[in-house]
């Protein structure tokens, strides 16, 4: 996909039910449940880096439109 965003990676909201995620758009963080085998399921969080974020959104900023 060829887009023009400061985000590292777009899901789409029917993704994102389907896996029952959880999003913190503050916190760069996604939380979703995986099944674990034997012990049923947990649940997993992701994050990103705040660093790389910044230097995604700064370079985004400089991107001509």
């Amino acid at each position: 996909m060829d887009a023009k965003t400061s985000y590292n990676i777009l899901i789409g909201r029917p993704s994102l039910n389907k896996r029952e995620a959880i999003v913190s758009t503050p916190y760069l963080a996604m939380k979703f449940p995986v099944d674990s085998g034997s012990r049923g399921k947990e649940v997993v969080t992701l994050h990103s880096y705040q660093r790389t974020a910044r230097e995604c959104y700064a370079a985004s900023l400089r991107i001509p439109r």
